[in-house]
């Protein structure tokens, strides 16, 4: 594999038969339900700063992150757990929780990118045995520390969607998805 152009997200790399692609670091991609003692549901949504997506204003997004690098051999489940507990002040304590997962998903054709998307429902009665809430850390970049993981009602994500507030793809997808959880 060749480096065509370094940046400083993301490379384009060529890798034989002429073929080029963008080489990007592998994601998590976590959809979040909090079901409370009466079965009402809120759903994890990321109101994140992110430039240089997003220089301007925030915008609507899932919780997500990149899989640690090579030395940290990070596996997808442990990127998952981490991530929830930066961005969303959750810690896991016993993984039997994350219910669902889909590893190693190409993300498209033009990328080398693969997801790992985990489908977590919370149980409010459940706090403190298999979760509990704590202080969401980041990850030290200023981007996280504009950002903010909010727990929205359904009625509250239509909402958004209907409104021309800034949202990503991930945020449009979810809330097919939340809809039918």
């Amino acid at each position: 594999m060749e480096i065509l152009k370094e940046g400083k997200y993301m490379n384009l790399v060529h890798i034989g038969d002429d073929y080029e692609t963008i080489d990007e670091d592998d994601v998590v991609l976590i959809f979040v339900r909090k079901r409370d003692s009466i079965g009402q549901s809120k759903y994890a949504v990321r109101f994140e700063y992110c430039p240089p997506y997003s220089t301007e204003n925030n915008y609507y997004t899932i919780i997500s992150g990149k899989i640690g690098d090579e030395e940290k051999n990070e596996a997808p489940i442990d990127a998952c757990i981490r991530e929830l507990q930066e961005e969303a002040g959750i810690e896991i304590l016993d993984k039997t929780i994350i219910n669902t997962s889909f590893q190693n998903i190409p993300v498209c054709k033009s990328t080398m990118m693969r997801a790992n998307i985990f489908i977590i429902t919370l149980d409010e009665s459940e706090q403190n045995f298999t979760w509990q809430e704590v202080e969401a850390t980041g990850d030290g970049t200023v981007n996280e520390e504009k950002s903010q993981t909010q727990w929205l009602s359904m009625d509250e994500i239509v909402s958004i969607l209907k409104s021309e507030v800034n949202c990503d793809l991930l945020f449009v997808l979810a809330s097919f998805f939340y809809h039918s959880m």
